[in-house]
């Protein structure tokens, strides 16, 4: 599901994958384990992360089935997604704000 990819991972994704005709990139094991970040957390934090994993997963998942909402509810999903990406990368990695923001017109412009 592409709305569990971090668009950080996402972008170092692009630069060290393998590129297929059609412009799709390979996300193989080799790739990914050169992304793959290991932490330790709290109990509670541990649990908020996984909340909204399960969460983001749910959210996916009724996009999947997006032909039988109407436009304004797959908006709000979309938004909710895009709030739990940002939550995640606070409790996760450890930033927001401004430096998620440098990130994203980052990779904008790339």
């Amino acid at each position: 599901m592409p709305y569990l990819i971090p668009k950080s991972w996402n972008f170092i994704s692009k630069k060290i994958s393998t590129l297929f005709r059609g412009g799709y990139f390979y996300y193989g094991r080799r790739f990914i384990e050169q992304l793959l970040i290991l932490i330790e957390v709290s109990g509670s934090i541990n649990s908020e992360i996984q909340s909204i994993c399960k969460n983001q997963i749910s959210l996916s998942e009724m996009l999947l089935s997006s032909r039988k909402i109407d436009t304004d509810s797959i908006i709000k999903i979309k938004e909710k997604i895009g709030f739990n990406e940002k939550r995640l990368n606070d409790l996760i990695y450890g930033i927001n704000g401004e430096k998620i923001q440098v990130i994203e017109n980052f990779i904008k412009r790339t």
